[in-house]
């Protein structure tokens, strides 16, 4: 049970740095971002086209912290020994396994000429 909560805790350590690295340089990365895209001559909008954002949006931010109180929630619940805990466990991190499957298949660009 000590594992099991320590690896959910890892698991929520890249959700918690995504949050802050978005708060504390989301903005910079979509103006650098635009003033590249300008100075090759490419109109901005394309970024917006295409669904592109760095994160300057604070929007984007209740997702992660969703699931790191998720992954909080269940660590507590195994070092506590209680059955939801573990009944949990087994249905939240297949779920995303699929999840970061699947966004790593969106980024590489997988399906994208079907």
């Amino acid at each position: 049970m000590w594992f099991a909560a320590g690896l959910q805790l890892l698991a929520a350590l890249p959700f918690l740095l995504s949050i802050i690295v978005v708060w504390r340089y989301g903005a910079d990365a979509q103006a650098a971002a635009e003033t590249e895209l300008s100075r090759q001559g490419v109109p901005t909008s394309v970024l917006a086209d295409h669904g592109i954002s760095f994160g300057s949006n604070t929007a984007e931010i209740p997702v992660p912290a969703g699931i790191i109180l998720v992954l909080v929630a269940l660590a507590l619940l195994n070092l506590a020994g209680r059955r939801a805990g573990r009944i949990g466990s087994w249905v939240v991190h297949p779920v995303l396994f699929v999840a970061g499957g699947w966004m790593i298949a969106q980024l590489s660009g997988a399906g994208q000429y079907d």
